[in-house]
């Protein structure tokens, strides 16, 4: 049998005798006597390698490649670390500012029409006023946000109070340690917190003429010109709706409870009234005052003491009905159109008031007029208010003004024709 060739490169590496056996060149020398022996282990590597080379080639390039690419890609994740680091504080920068966080380019080259709609004419500068640029729109339409609503908590950025300053806050209130959540407010300033709509369960269908609460309990009714009368349970976070009363023939324009809380007086532009019982969820309809002549009894208002009604009339005239039998008592008439009134505390006296700035004190035991009060400033009053105690009593005029007045200075003036008396506005 012939014998095999060689490969090429080998005899470079091995040694090959005459016998066929193979011998590394390494171990051909023979040691010398005395010296150290030489370290076998590097070239054997070498050889080691110079034979993997030879045998499967270089070292593979896809290994190389993905080294490569893992190096790149750790210096990408380095780059977009950095990047959001910059971002992060330019975040910071503008909300310390007050800065938008982001800007759309597009807003210059949109025209927005602010002539059109109600809602946008409310953003005019001045009445010539048609197109403004998407950003002066986005602008104003901040301005009014911050003008309409107050500023929340949750977009306001906390800021660190020193130390010292939150020792004095803790001990100028006991609000925190009892569970109060208002602490101190200046003198100038009232502390308001909104709370849910009263009907949110179910809004009405038309403008709301009467409100009112319950005397004794968390109840309050809304009624208006849908004809309907409802009744919720105010605990400001739900207000479910209690009762809810359709009235076919009267769209509502007055709603009273009685003092007691049993019923509700419902009245309209309409002759006849209604008495709504909230014990037994009737109600009862009256045929007008006998021996009226109005057509309309929008205007009723209610006795503190439970005996009487007044029903504001034409010409100055004030219809004065029983509570409890619905029947007609006595007329009241002033001098010019009567506009508004309001009972005394005790129900004893009736105050009104109208055109020309003239409140009229009526005694209703004797039914007669003890006095005309000059409303100071005021050419026709539209409003009158008595407090729970009867010591102060209110005029409000179409002018805005209100004036307060105390009850006991009414005592020092006569009976008088038109000019009456004036007493001293109440200092408060």
């Amino acid at each position: 049998m012939p014998k095999s060739k060689p490969l090429d490169g080998v005899e470079e590496l091995f040694q090959i005798d005459k016998k066929g056996d193979r011998k590394t060149a390494a171990k051909t020398g023979k040691r010398k006597k005395g010296k150290k022996p030489i370290s076998r282990k590097p070239v054997e590597d070498e050889q080691e390698e110079a034979l993997e080379e030879f045998l499967f080639g270089a070292k593979d390039a896809a290994v190389l490649s993905d080294d490569a690419e893992a190096g790149e890609d750790g210096r990408h994740r380095d780059e977009e670390m950095q990047e959001e680091a910059a971002e992060e504080k330019e975040r910071e920068r503008r909300a310390e500012a007050g800065e938008p966080a982001w800007i759309d380019e597009d807003d210059e080259q949109i025209i927005v029409d602010i002539s059109g709609k109600d809602i946008r004419r409310k953003l005019r500068v001045a009445e010539e006023e048609k197109k403004v640029s998407g950003k002066e729109y986005s602008e104003r339409l901040r301005k009014q946000m911050g003008r309409l609503t107050k500023e929340v908590s949750w977009a306001t950025r906390k800021r660190h109070k020193k130390q010292a300053d939150a020792g004095d806050d803790l001990l100028r209130t006991s609000a925190k340690f009892l569970g109060i959540k208002s602490g101190v407010l200046p003198s100038s300033e009232l502390l308001v917190e909104r709370m849910k709509d009263v009907n949110i369960q179910d809004v009405s269908d038309a403008v709301i003429q009467s409100c009112r609460f319950h005397p004794s309990n968390n109840l309050m009714l809304t009624a208006g010109l849908d004809k309907r009368l409802k009744i919720f349970q105010v605990d400001g976070k739900h207000n479910p709706k209690v009762q809810g009363v359709f009235f076919e023939d009267l769209p509502i324009m007055t709603a009273e409870f009685t003092p007691s809380g049993e019923e509700i007086f419902v009245s309209g532009r309409r002759k006849h009234f209604y008495v709504y019982d909230l014990g037994g969820a009737q109600m009862t309809k009256v045929q007008g005052i006998q021996g009226r002549p109005e057509t309309s009894l929008s205007k009723m208002f209610l006795s503190p003491d439970n005996k009487h009604l007044a029903f504001l009339g034409v010409g100055g005239n004030i219809a004065l009905v029983s509570r409890q039998t619905k029947q007609w008592v006595a007329d009241l008439r002033m001098n010019q159109d009567v506009e508004c009134a309001a009972f005394s505390a005790d129900g004893h006296s009736l105050y009104s008031a109208g055109k020309g700035g003239l409140i009229y004190h009526w005694d209703l035991r004797m039914r007669r007029c003890l006095r005309k009060i000059v409303d100071e400033g005021s050419l026709s009053t539209s409003a009158l208010a008595m407090s729970a105690n009867g010591s102060c009593l209110a005029a409000g005029s179409h002018s805005g003004v209100v004036n307060l007045y105390d009850t006991e200075q009414f005592e020092g003036l006569s009976a008088g024709s038109a000019g009456g008396g004036r007493p001293a506005a109440r200092e408060g």
